[in-house]
């Protein structure tokens, strides 16, 4: 039976986890670690996904407090 497009499977959770843990700053050697994966390829090709709010993030990183 194929999957309903508004369910959640547990694969997708790994895929949130990881691009949870990556954006908060956790090193990718640790991420890769905690998914069990052999390279940190497998770990940012695959499994991380870019946030909604990516842009903001980049742009925030550049701004200099007053």
């Amino acid at each position: 039976m194929p999957r309903r497009r508004d369910s959640v499977a547990g694969h997708d959770l790994r895929h949130a986890y990881a691009t949870w843990l990556v954006t908060d700053g956790v090193p990718i050697g640790l991420v890769q670690r905690v998914m069990g994966h052999e390279q940190a390829s497998t770990t940012l090709n695959r499994y991380t996904h870019t946030p909604d709010d990516y842009a903001a993030r980049v742009l925030a990183a550049f701004v200099v407090p007053c």
